[in-house]
């Protein structure tokens, strides 16, 4: 095995969500209750954290130098990659929140709850302070490019009539958050919970009606309609745009993004997360028994 290299597939232990590092010389995921560190030319487990009960999502700094990591309570840690240790612990509860994310400069950690909260998170003073809120809505999914921040915001159930509102909206900020203000754009959708933007291209599942949707989000016109059948888990799509890969139920689902045609079906026991790596070459793959890395033309052919 040649450092900093992946010459062949990576098999890991319970994996919710993985990342690695630009430099390819570790690998980070959330193995059930703890947050693990790996060396990827040995394959060696060099630590493991415990800092937080049942943790969420993960996410790396701007400068590969970070982990930051928040828990299904709200909970918020922060590790250096290169010493291995915890550096920052925040204790404090919030509602159950969705994924995360640093800042361009790495200053704060960008957060959203399901109390329709979005947050900003001071990794020095650990403070955590509302920027946004919108009642009766969730912040289901954060996504961001370059200083471009885009929320998911999720409308829930009238308390008195039981009654969803027919529509999604995405908010678009730019940082820092606090010299300009927010845009939003209104699509019909009764309910999503995850979206990823790249070059204009918004991509989002449409919950009731069982379809990945890509939009131009610069006309806000629905280019295509993705039909699935199944529990939807997660969907992610390459960084060159070649491929775009949706898990449902225990299917891995690879699509030439280009024409959506399918290019691989693969079974996962219990298959719950999935990337790609930055530079297009590797397919990143979770599930609550094991996690996969593997080069894309690799698993093509598996």
């Amino acid at each position: 095995m040649i450092k900093n290299k992946i010459n062949s597939i990576i098999k890991l232990k319970t994996s919710h969500e993985i990342l690695i590092l630009n430099d390819y010389s570790k690998i980070i995921n959330i193995g059930g209750s703890s947050l693990n560190f790996y060396d990827v030319s040995t394959h060696e487990l060099l630590a493991d954290f415990k800092d937080l009960k049942n943790p969420s999502h993960i996410c790396i700094s701007n400068n590969n130098k970070e982990i930051g990591l928040i828990n299904t309570a709200g909970r918020i840690a922060i590790y250096n990659i290169s010493e291995l240790k915890n550096i920052q612990l925040d204790k404090k509860n919030k509602p159950e929140t969705c994924n995360i994310h640093f800042t361009p400069d790495d200053k704060f950690l960008v957060i959203g709850d399901w109390a329709g909260n979005i947050y900003i998170f001071d990794k020095i003073t650990t403070k955590c302070s509302v920027i946004a809120q919108f009642n009766n809505s969730m912040i289901t999914s954060i996504d961001n490019e370059n200083d471009n921040y885009y929320f998911l915001i999720t409308p829930k159930a009238n308390q008195k009539s039981g009654k969803i509102e027919d529509y999604i909206k995405i908010i678009e900020w730019k940082y820092p958050f606090n010299t300009n203000k927010p845009k939003d754009k209104q699509f019909k959708i009764n309910s999503s919970n995850k979206i990823k933007f790249k070059n204009d291209f918004l991509i989002l599942n449409d919950q009731f009606n069982h379809e990945l949707l890509v939009i131009n989000y610069k006309t806000n016109k629905i280019l295509t309609k993705l039909k699935y059948e199944g529990s939807f888990k997660d969907f992610s799509l390459s960084n060159n745009l070649e491929f775009l890969c949706l898990i449902t139920d225990d299917k891995i689902n690879l699509f030439n993004f280009k024409d959506l045609s399918i290019v691989k079906e693969y079974n996962m026991k219990y298959a719950c997360f999935v990337d790609f790596s930055k530079n297009n070459e590797y397919i990143i793959l979770g599930s609550w028994n094991t996690g996969i890395i593997i080069k894309i033309d690799d698993f093509i052919k598996l």
